[in-house]
């Protein structure tokens, strides 16, 4: 060892450690001089090193990995205060580059956490042989096939799918099936069966079950397309409308090719069209909006394959006039280049268009823009003074929050529909009713053209746009 240089020895512990700190710090300020004492070092080893292990195994909160972000970025401009403010002179996001970068080669936690969950991941789907990695393929469900269905296979009485809650046969003595969860839900309203779960368990168990809310997806499949073996247009049309599906489970084969159509058309219809507007129209195209508004369609259309039980709900083709002074409100909602647009078409008993509304609305979520056609309709009404009114949506999930209880409301439209349940109060007589778009086809006409107009528009049947009037003579025809 040179002899300038010293060798300071303490205790492991952090008394000793405050002690050292202190002489050094004295020196500093005698010296003038600056001591490295490894920060970079502690923060790659300590610091982004301790919660590897969680966030190899857990997808942790954006919270919980912005708040080690914060820390660790102060302790980096400022170790020596734990609050207040300090003058960073980079950004952290700068830090966290690589060293070639001009960056110091720090983790960004949030960013970690998914590098190490995404290598989990392949790990699982590349098939690789470990006795971990079996076993999380078992707990997953994974499936790696072509095309494939399955229920979600999660035993009643062994898997732990209650929080802290293990259910409790009704009699002590009764032999514990294998029995899925899936089996215990009524399918197509999400809801449990209590009158078989009271034949299977107490009361308390049924009690905290009754705390789950149960969902349950019809359309549970994979598809991989680079293990399609399609040539030609014609294998994939094939395809298209007979599946290969292996299934895996008791369900109507028949039903679930129809609803694997339906949903491989829709989203096939869906990608066309985004591809056309990116090429042609030049249009930024909201994805999220997009996704949103493919998944409604794919359920609306789905759901009407299952018999409805509601007596508010019926299956309607063409369009029905509304009973004798009675007048009909069609509304929808369409979207056009990120923005949405609303429209609320009033007829009376004959068929007849008496007045057409439209506006745009700032939402970019389907399900909140077609609720919100449905709260404009009824205010409409009252400055129209009407008495009687039947409200026609092609919107399923709206229309079955308002005819079904509070509790089964979407939260995401739930003020909508508590707003919409108040007006529908003041009127004589009123009922919604759901139906297919093509006895929807003149307030779908005019939503999709709303977003030309930049304010609110207004007409009756004497001034319609050509493809509304169309749609209206289709109707009568």
């Amino acid at each position: 060892m040179p002899r300038d240089d010293i060798m300071i020895f303490a205790k492991a512990n952090r008394k000793e450690v405050e002690v050292v700190d202190d002489f050094l710090e004295s020196y500093c300020q005698w010296s003038g001089q600056l001591i490295n004492k490894g920060m970079k070092t502690l923060i790659t080893s300590v610091a982004q090193a301790i919660p590897e292990y969680s966030f190899s195994t857990a997808a942790v909160p954006m919270t919980i990995c912005n708040k080690l972000d914060a820390t660790t970025r102060r302790f980096w401009w400022n170790p020596k205060k734990l609050n207040g403010s300090y003058l960073a002179w980079k950004s952290w996001e700068v830090l966290c580059l690589p060293k070639d970068a001009s960056g110091l080669g720090f983790r960004q936690a949030n960013m970690f956490n998914q590098a190490l969950l995404a290598k989990l991941t392949w790990l699982i789907a590349s098939k690789k042989k470990s006795l971990c990695l079996d076993a999380l393929r078992s707990k997953c469900k994974v499936v790696l096939a072509l095309f494939s269905v399955v229920e979600k296979a999660i035993d009643f009485w062994k898997d732990p799918w209650i929080a802290e809650f293990k259910p409790k046969p009704r009699d002590p003595n009764m032999l514990c099936e294998s029995l899925r969860v899936v089996d215990l839900i009524v399918h197509g309203s999400n809801t449990w069966n209590f009158d078989l779960l009271s034949t299977l368990v107490d009361n308390e168990s049924i009690t905290a079950i009754a705390k789950v809310k149960p969902i349950w997806f019809r359309r549970n499949w994979s598809l991989y397309s680079e293990r399609l073996p399609l040539v030609s247009g014609a294998d994939f049309l094939k395809f298209v409308i007979n599946p290969p599906i292996s299934l895996a489970c008791s369900l109507d084969l028949k039903l679930i090719k129809e609803q694997t159509t339906i949903h491989l058309a829709l989203t096939l219809e869906c990608i066309w069209n985004l591809r056309n507007q990116a090429m042609h129209n030049a249009q930024k195209i909201n994805l999220l909006a997009v996704l949103t508004n493919l998944d409604l369609r794919i359920r609306e259309h789905c759901q009407s394959f299952l018999t409805v039980g509601n007596q508010h709900i019926r299956e309607t083709v063409v369009l029905s006039p509304p009973p004798p002074r009675v007048v009909k409100l069609n509304v929808d909602a369409g979207f056009t280049n990120d923005n949405a647009s609303i429209a609320v078409v009033a007829r009376d008993s004959f068929g007849a268009i008496l007045q057409c509304w439209s506006k745009c609305c700032n939402t970019t979520d389907p399900c909140i823009a077609e609720a919100l056609a449905v709260v404009w309709a009824l205010q409409l009404a009252s400055l129209e003074k009407l008495v009687d009114i039947q409200v026609e949506g092609d919107a399923q999930v709206c229309i079955n929050a308002i005819n079904g209880p509070t509790v089964d409301i979407p939260w995401k439209i739930l003020p909508v529909i508590s707003n919409v349940k108040v007006l529908a109060s003041t009127f004589n007589s009123r009922s919604f009713v759901w139906v297919r778009q093509s006895a929807n086809f003149v307030v779908h006409s005019l939503a999709k053209e709303a977003s030309a107009f930049p304010a609110c528009f207004h007409c009756n049947n004497s001034n319609l746009s050509p493809s509304v009037h169309e749609a209206w003579i289709r109707d009568l025809g």
